[in-house]
This record gives structure tokens, C-alpha cells and sequence, in this order.
């Protein structure tokens, strides 16, 4: 593993992608973020618990109702911005939040460079930023207003620091570090316990008995760090989960019955095979992981019924991804050298663990954003091995029609992602806040589904009703 200097093409596809997000996200807010912009309802309810802390109102969105429904690290992290802003200005805070995103979308850029070229050289760090930088899909999850880009930016990082610093060594500083950086995660959002869980084993079984010291040092650091959270989660919600992942299962289960999502009974085999192939679906149809020549699973994807259990579409897609992957193990382009196990682990784990936990089929695209951030250090190794095994010329061929279908399918995304008709951005939310601003005669307190932008915009008293 010999991680190298980004150097001027590595920093500058880095600073692209930076400066590309900044301008996002200083576009017009009403003409464009309202619209066409990556920014959810569910954002809304993390500027309104960063306002309310910022104001001296506690965690609370609705000034009424104290909450454990949302991701701790992120909304601390806004707080700052709302104690900064006027608060008379509603909108200015958003777009300093997007600007956040920008930023920390840098830091992940620079984790997914070391990662790829640790184990892939300069190529393939320069190939993965190139999908980093430019997919629609990383810009549309990474400027949603939400954790996602927080809680993938610490995920790789997190990698990154085991791969290549903690696991060469076994003494309480690392184990400390561990402690920190997982601690961290699981504030950034919960999910994250399952990488923690895969590098605690892997670390207590490279180092066997001479790493329990440095363990019992990390779980005291990371419990030091994540107890008052948990401590606040316990005495919400009586868990020391958030509150959203109980919500999240009840919605589940209520739009099974309603025949929404899935036509098959809550809690059934086949309504957890669904799941599965929901989450799997969502991984390989994205082109961050464009092993073959084409992303097939994005084409397939676009041109069949997906069906019953989506069982078409995933089951080609998974043949041709896993026929090119063992392909690739057996040509020696993907070994334990080459790439750790335990991104594969972590990733069975986090799929098994929302398909059998948390089955919220309208979140999926946003619950695998970081599965994927690791495809494209994956995409940056393989195409690296790859030009090392290949004839030149055969090479070249590959990854000139490899960037053609990938930039094709990028244009696609971006026009479905930022011209959008699929009813994600908050259009709808922004017009019943506007109907509410104008009937000051409405009973008061209002009760409010799906509150997110309403209640942060309405300026009236609400009850926030969303699980």
C-alpha cells in the first residue's frame, strides 16, 4: 500500500467538485432549491432543531415536543450557523449549510483518493475522484441538507485510518483513535455501528490477545464519547436508538398494508427478499461501480419492469457484476492485497441490517450512498489492476468506452436529478407553508404531517404528528 501526493490533477478534480457544490448551493433558493435542488423535507426537520437549539428552545423541532429522531453530530454541527445568522432570515442558514456540504464533500473526496491510490497508485485514485466529482448521484444525496455527507465522510475516514494506521499497530493510542473515530460515527448516524462492529473483529483478531488493553481503550473512548446521546435516546425514546428507526418501521409496515411500497405482507420471507433486492438494486444499478465496460445495471434498470421481487434486473445485473468479479479475483486484480475484506463485510452487514431492521424502501437510495462511496475507490483499483494486466492498446479501448457510458449515464441522472418530476423536492411543502403564512386565523396549535419544511417556514405554532 503506497498512498501518493494527489498531485495537480488529484487536487484539481478535488477543488472542482468543491467549487461545483458551492455554486449549487448559492443558487436562487425559491427559483431554484425549491424546485429542482437536492434539498429534502427531511432536511427541514434538522434546520428546525438547529434554530430551536441555537434559540435556547432544547432538541425540539416544534418548540413543543423534545425528540430523538435525527442524527446528533449533524444538527450540533448546524447550531453554530443558526447562532451566526440573523434569525429573521430563514434562508441564508440553508445556504450556508449546503456550503457545509461542499466542504466536507472535499474531505471525503481526499479519504476516497487515499483509499483508491493506497491500494490502486495514481491511476486508480484519479479514476475514483472522477466518479466522486462528477456522478449526479453523489451531488443529489451529498447536498441533500441531511447526515448523509457527514455520516460517509467519517465512514471513509474511518476506513482509511484503520487501513493504514491502526491496523499496523497495537498500543493504547491507536486504540484511542479507534474509540474517537467510532464514536463519532455512530453520532453521525447509527448505521455506522456495523463498520465499528467489523473493525473491532478484524483488530481483535490480527492482534489476538495482545489487543484487548488497546480494545477496552477504545470502547471507553467511543462510549465517552456517544453516552450522552445514548443517555438522551434512552430517556426519549426508552432505546438507545433515535426514535426515527421505530418510525421508520411502524410507516413500513402501515404502507405494506396499503399495498405502497410492496405487495407483500410486513414481516413475511418475501416481504424481507423484497427488501434485499430493493437495497442490492439500488448498489448495482448506480455507475460508481463500473467494472464491466458498460453500467448495465443502470440501463437495465431504465428499460424493464422491475417486477416481482425487482428479481429481473438484479438477478442479470448481480450475474454480470459477479461473473467480472470472480473474473477479477482469479486474474489476481482483486485480492486481500489489492483490497481489504472488510469493506465487504461491513457491506453485507449494513444491507442485511436495513433489509431486517429498518425497511424504509423511500430512504434506500440514501441508506447505500455510502456503500457506494466505497464502489468508486473499488472502480479506481480494479481499472488500475487493469491497466496493468491488459495489453495497452485492449486497455485503452476499456476505458475510453468505460468513460463514454459512464458520462452518458451522468448526463441522464442529471437531467432526472435536477430537472426532476419525482415529487423528492420540497415544491409541495413550500406551497402549504405559504397557504399557512396567509390564514393566521387557523386554530393554533396546528398538527402537521410531514413537517418538515411546513413547520420551518410556516412562522405559526405547530405540533409536529410525523413518528
Amino acid at each position: 500500500m503506497n498512498i501518493v501526493n494527489p498531485g495537480r490533477y488529484g487536487r484539481l478534480l478535488i477543488a472542482v467538485g468543491v467549487v461545483g457544490r458551492l455554486a449549487l448551493a448559492w443558487l436562487p433558493f425559491e427559483s431554484w432549491q425549491v424546485p429542482f435542488g437536492p434539498l429534502t423535507d427531511d432536511s427541514f426537520y434538522y434546520f428546525g432543531i438547529a434554530r430551536n437549539l441555537a434559540a435556547g428552545s432544547g432538541l425540539t423541532f416544534d418548540s413543543v415536543t423534545l425528540t430523538s429522531g435525527f442524527q446528533a453530530l449533524w444538527a450540533l454541527l448546524l447550531v453554530p450557523i443558526w447562532w451566526v445568522v440573523p434569525s429573521a432570515n430563514a434562508v441564508l442558514p440553508i445556504h450556508a449549510v449546503l456550503s457545509l456540504l461542499a466542504v466536507i464533500h472535499g474531505l471525503s473526496s481526499l479519504a476516497i483518493w487515499r483509499l483508491a491510490s493506497g491500494f490502486g497508485g495514481r491511476r486508480g485514485g484519479l479514476f475514483a475522484l472522477g466518479l466522486w466529482t462528477f456522478s449526479p448521484y453523489v451531488v443529489d444525496h451529498g447536498l441533500n441538507g441531511m447526515e448523509t455527507g457527514l455520516a460517509t465522510c467519517l465512514l471513509l475516514w474511518t476506513l482509511e485510518r484503520y487501513l493504514f494506521c491502526i491496523r499496523q499497530r497495537n498500543d493504547l493510542v491507536a486504540g484511542g483513535l479507534l474509540g474517537l473515530l467510532a464514536g463519532l460515527c455512530w453520532l453521525a448516524r447509527v448505521d455506522s455501528v456495523v463498520l465499528v462492529m467489523v473493525l473491532a473483529a478484524d483488530y481483535l483478531f490480527r492482534f489476538g490477545s495482545r489487543s484487548i488493553r488497546p480494545l477496552i481503550m477504545a470502547t471507553a473512548v467511543g462510549a465517552a464519547v456517544v453516552s450522552p446521546w445514548v443517555t438522551w435516546c434512552l430517556v426519549i425514546g426508552g432505546s438507545i436508538l433515535p426514535e426515527s428507526g421505530a418510525a421508520v418501521r411502524v410507516l413500513s409496515e402501515l404502507y405494506c398494508e396499503r399495498a405502497i411500497f410492496s405487495n407483500f405482507a410486513y414481516g413475511s420471507l418475501a416481504f424481507y427478499g423484497d427488501n434485499l433486492a430493493r437495497l442490492a438494486g439500488e448498489v448495482v444499478s448506480q455507475p460508481l461501480i463500473p467494472i464491466p465496460v458498460i453500467p448495465i445495471g443502470y440501463v437495465l434498470h431504465q428499460v424493464m419492469d422491475p417486477g416481482r421481487f425487482h428479481a429481473i434486473p438484479l438477478m442479470l445485473t448481480s450475474a454480470v457484476y459477479g461473473a467480472f468479479g470472480a473474473l477479477a479475483w482469479r486474474l489476481g486484480l482483486m485480492s486481500r492485497k489489492t483490497f481489504s475484506v472488510l469493506p465487504w463485510l461491513w457491506v453485507i452487514g449494513l444491507l442485511a441490517a436495513y433489509a431486517l431492521r429498518v425497511p424504509g424502501h423511500w430512504f434506500y437510495g440514501r441508506y447505500v450512498f455510502s456503500i457506494l462511496a466505497v464502489g468508486c475507490v473499488l472502480s479506481g483499483i480494479v481499472m488500475d489492476r487493469l491497466g496493468r494486466h491488459l495489453p495497452p492498446r485492449f486497455f485503452r479501448l476499456w476505458l475510453i468506452m468505460t468513460t463514454l457510458s459512464v458520462g452518458l449515464t451522468f448526463v441522464f441522472q442529471a437531467r432526472d436529478m435536477f430537472w426532476r418530476t419525482d415529487g423528492k423536492n420540497i415544491n409541495r411543502h413550500m406551497r402549504l407553508a405559504k397557504v399557512l403564512r396567509s390564514r393566521p386565523d387557523l386554530p393554533q396549535p396546528l398538527g402537521v404531517f410531514q413537517a418538515g419544511a411546513i413547520g420551518y417556514f410556516s412562522n405559526m405554532p405547530f405540533i409536529a404528528l410525523d413518528g
